[in-house]
C-alpha cells in the first residue's frame, strides 16, 4: 500500500471550479480511476447517481463516503457503515443528521464562477486528505482561504478497533476562513471540535460520535504550524513534529484514541516552505514529508509520504 499526491498542476489532473459535479470527478480520478501517470489510490465507488456518489477504502473498516456535489460552491458529505445506493440514508451515520444536518460542507471555490482553483489530494488505500485553496489561482501561492478535509481511519490505540473510521471538515456551508476545522482550533483543551465525527465511540456501539484533537504542549492555544520555537530548533537543529490526537468524551475525560494517519503538527511557527519536500530524521528517517499550508489561521501541516505512517500497526 502506497501513498500517493495528487496535484491540480500535474498532467492531466481535473479540473476543480465550483460547478455542480467538480467534486466527484476530482475523487474519481484520484481514488478510483487514476489520471495522467498517476495511479489511482484504490478506492471503490459501489454507487452512483448524478452529482452523488459514494466510496469505499480497499481495505481495513472499509465505511462508506456519500457525497452529494448537486450544489454549487459547497458539497456535502457524510460517513456510513453501511450504504445500500448512493442517497444519504445508511446505517451507522457519522455525522448523525442530528449531529449535523447534511453532513461537513467541503468547499470548491469561494466564488460561483468557472475559476479553477488549486487543490492535493494525499491518499492511500485507507484514508485521503483533500486540500483546496478555494480563493486564489496559483497552488503556490495559498491564503488563509485553504481548507482541508480528511475521511479514513485514524491510528487507534485501541486493540481490534472496527469504529476508528474518521470524518472532519467544515460545519457551515460559508467561505469564511475561520470556518475550516482540521488543525485550526480548539486544539489545546480537548473538548469536541465541530466538524469532526468518528464512526462510533470506543465502545464500538455504532453510534457517530463527536471528537476533538489534542497537540502538543509546547504549542497549546495555538493551531498546528503555528507556534513553539523558532525553526530550525536551536536545540536539535531539525523541525519538531508532533501527532495529531484525536480523543473523545470532552475537555474533561480527553480520552486518547489515536491519532491522525500520516499527517504531523509541526511544532514551529511558519517553519519552511509550502509544497517543501523534507527529509526525515531521528524517528523519521529515511522517510520524506510533504509540508503544506493550513489555512484558517496560516501555519503548516506536514505529511509522511511512508505508508507505514497511515496505518494502525499490527
Amino acid at each position: 500500500m502506497s501513498v500517493t499526491v495528487y496535484r491540480s498542476d500535474d498532467a492531466s489532473a481535473p479540473v476543480l471550479t465550483a460547478a455542480a459535479g467538480d467534486l466527484i470527478a476530482l475523487l474519481d480520478a484520484c481514488l478510483v480511476n487514476g489520471y495522467g501517470a498517476k495511479a489511482a489510490a484504490g478506492w471503490g465507488k459501489p454507487y452512483n447517481d448524478t452529482n452523488k456518489a459514494v466510496y469505499r477504502a480497499a481495505s481495513g473498516n472499509r465505511h462508506y463516503l456519500y457525497i452529494d456535489d448537486s450544489p454549487t460552491q459547497y458539497s456535502l458529505a457524510r460517513g456510513y457503515r453501511a450504504m445500500t445506493a448512493a442517497a444519504d440514508t445508511g446505517t451507522g451515520a457519522f455525522p448523525t443528521v442530528a449531529q449535523l444536518a447534511g453532513g461537513i460542507r467541503p468547499i470548491k471555490s469561494n466564488g460561483t464562477d468557472a475559476t479553477a482553483r488549486p487543490w492535493i489530494v494525499i491518499a492511500d488505500a485507507r484514508a485521503f486528505y483533500v486540500w483546496v485553496a478555494y480563493a486564489v489561482t496559483d497552488i503556490g501561492a495559498p491564503s488563509t482561504s485553504t481548507d482541508v478535509w480528511l475521511f479514513g481511519e485514524i491510528i487507534s490505540y485501541l486493540p481490534s478497533d472496527a469504529m476508528h473510521t474518521i470524518l472532519i471538515g467544515r460545519q457551515a456551508a460559508t467561505a469564511a476562513a475561520s470556518t475550516t476545522s482540521l488543525a485550526n482550533a480548539l486544539i489545546d483543551t480537548g473538548a469536541d471540535i465541530p466538524g469532526h465525527y468518528l464512526a462510533s465511540s470506543y465502545l464500538q456501539d455504532g453510534n457517530g460520535y463527536p471528537c476533538g484533537c489534542l497537540q502538543t504542549a509546547q504549542a497549546a492555544n495555538a493551531s498546528a504550524g503555528t507556534s513553539g520555537p523558532t525553526y530550525p530548533d536551536p536545540i536539535t537543529g531539525s523541525l519538531l513534529l508532533d501527532y495529531l490526537r484525536i480523543c473523545e468524551g470532552g475537555s474533561s475525560a480527553k480520552l486518547v484514541r489515536g491519532h491522525l494517519p500520516g499527517i504531523f503538527n509541526p511544532i514551529h511557527p511558519l517553519p519552511g516552505n509550502h509544497l517543501d519536500t523534507l527529509a526525515g530524521r531521528g524517528a523519521l528517517a529515511g522517510k520524506d514529508l510533504l509540508l503544506l499550508y493550513k489555512g484558517g489561521t496560516a501555519g503548516r501541516l506536514a505529511f509522511s509520504l511512508d505508508s507505514a505512517d497511515w496505518v494502525t500497526p499490527t
